[in-house]
């Protein structure tokens, strides 16, 4: 569990120090800024340039300044906006954590692996041995997944089921691109738009949105953007990838991404132009950020 993209060790030695004092972790959702819950028919869908927290090392603590960006400081050095969306792992957090979000008036994206073993996860035991590939690149306690296998489509389709029995809004599906790795398994991009089909054609049902995770090739990307919802996005600005998402950002689709390495100077004006949704993260994910503004 955890980014996908890898980053390089040379991760920024410091972020700017937390203002956690200037304002209480209870207030980190602006609810004047976020519609109704109850307002909008359909399912919901994160809107361009909406504040974001991506955390996922550890369930989520509702009183903690950190976990909530709660006095973040903005790349420019004046005080970030409130996160009104959280995206966090699905399997760790119940649905008293979704529903007090949703008190404050945030939204909540639901982590998952969708192409992924995790022996850590309570569903361990429901992939048998010939679906499950060689080792994650980075997570080497993880390994791939055969998508082919409707064993793991219905697996995955479980989890989704389970994000939505909590209340999340969206879904976030981690390893949805795993065509372009070593699985160990004879995968192709068609696969993949085949198996990420069937996710989002569920999620949907449920009244659920979806993302497409990085799955920056150009081609796969223009594929899927028609079949998500919005994207989550890991190091485009340093990989030079972000054009695989103009095609989001131009349909009015909200790009979530992410940094690790670069100076915020480095990309988020660029950000900014794209309409994107820009954070500097830690790699672990653990709480802390500076959002472009």
């Amino acid at each position: 569990m955890s980014g996908r993209r890898f980053v390089s060790l040379l991760a920024l030695a410091a972020l700017p120090a937390l203002l956690a004092s200037c304002t209480s972790a209870s207030q980190a959702v602006d609810t004047t800024a976020q519609e109704s819950l109850a307002s909008e028919p359909g399912r919901w869908v994160p809107p361009q340039g909406v504040p974001w927290q991506w955390e996922l090392d550890h369930p989520l603590r509702l009183d903690d300044a950190h976990d909530m960006g709660t006095g973040w400081v903005a790349a420019g050095g004046a005080p970030a906006r409130p996160p009104t969306v959280f995206d966090i792992d699905g399997f760790s957090n119940d649905a008293s954590v979704v529903g007090a979000l949703h008190q404050r008036g945030a939204r909540v994206i639901c982590y998952i692996e969708v192409g992924g073993w995790e022996p850590s996860r309570s569903d361990r035991d429901e992939f048998p041995p010939a679906v499950i590939g060689k080792p994650v690149d980075g997570f080497p306690e993880e390994r791939y997944l055969d998508i082919r296998s409707t064993t793991v489509l219905k697996n995955m389709i479980a989890r989704i089921d389970m994000c939505a029995s909590k209340g999340f809004d969206a879904i976030e599906p981690d390893l949805d691109d795993t065509y372009t790795e070593n699985t160990g398994f004879d995968l192709s991009a068609a696969d993949s738009v085949a198996f990420n089909t069937s996710l989002a054609q569920h999620a949907h049902a449920l009244g659920l949105s979806i993302a497409l995770k990085n799955g920056d090739e150009p081609a796969f990307a223009m594929k899927m953007q028609p079949l998500v919802d919005f994207a989550v996005v890991e190091q485009c600005f340093e990989f030079d990838t972000c054009d695989s998402f103009t095609p989001f950002a131009k349909s009015g689709k909200a790009v979530l991404e992410v940094e690790y390495n670069l100076d915020p100077v480095k990309f988020c004006s660029e950000a900014a132009t794209r309409s994107f949704s820009a954070v500097l993260h830690e790699p672990e994910l653990a709480g802390g950020g500076t959002p472009c503004r």
